[in-house]
């Protein structure tokens, strides 16, 4: 009889253990997926910017504006005057490619977890519309006589942010 009262007790013990051991890896789990999830956060801020300063070249960038003065201007270029210049400078086809390009990557980057929409929102959104702005006619001209497909993401891009835009102000 004393045996089994204290087979009872045992159990009862042993139970309260591993309830205890079940909550306790429980708040362990939790807090290491909250760690988990800031170190997500922080590596995609990191990634976001070294893709902003790596991929949008300088020179790229200073090519296009002597080119089409994009620094004072708000206005689409005129697709006459993109394919002038792609025909006066060889070159300048490759790097208005390399341009739509690089907001087509970090489109994508976005949308697959790997870069972070919120500091792309803050740093570069203007550059980003501006950028499709100033180019609509030409990726509307590719689009018709190259690829349905070009630049899709970089303008899906474009209208999250002008979204985002538009419900914070």
């Amino acid at each position: 009889m004393l045996m089994d009262q204290f087979d009872i007790v045992f159990q009862c013990v042993t139970l309260l253990g591993l309830i205890l051991g079940i909550v306790y890896a429980n708040r362990q789990l939790k807090a290491t997926l909250n760690i988990h999830r800031a170190n997500l956060i922080w590596n995609q801020k990191m990634a976001t910017e070294s893709y902003l300063a790596s991929r949008i070249s300088n020179q790229t960038l200073f090519e296009l504006t002597r080119h089409f003065d994009c620094l004072k201007t708000c206005e689409p270029i005129p697709l006459a005057k993109i394919n002038q210049a792609f025909s006066d400078h060889s070159s300048l086809r490759e790097s208005c490619h390399a341009y739509l390009n690089s907001f087509e990557g970090l489109a994508r980057g976005i949308e697959a977890g790997i870069y972070s929409f919120d500091l792309v929102q803050h740093a570069r959104r203007g550059a980003i519309l501006k950028a499709f702005v100033l180019f609509r006619e030409y990726i509307d001209h590719m689009r018709r006589t190259h690829n349905p497909n070009a630049w899709l993401k970089f303008e899906a891009l474009v209208n999250s942010l002008s979204k985002s835009t538009n419900t914070k102000a």
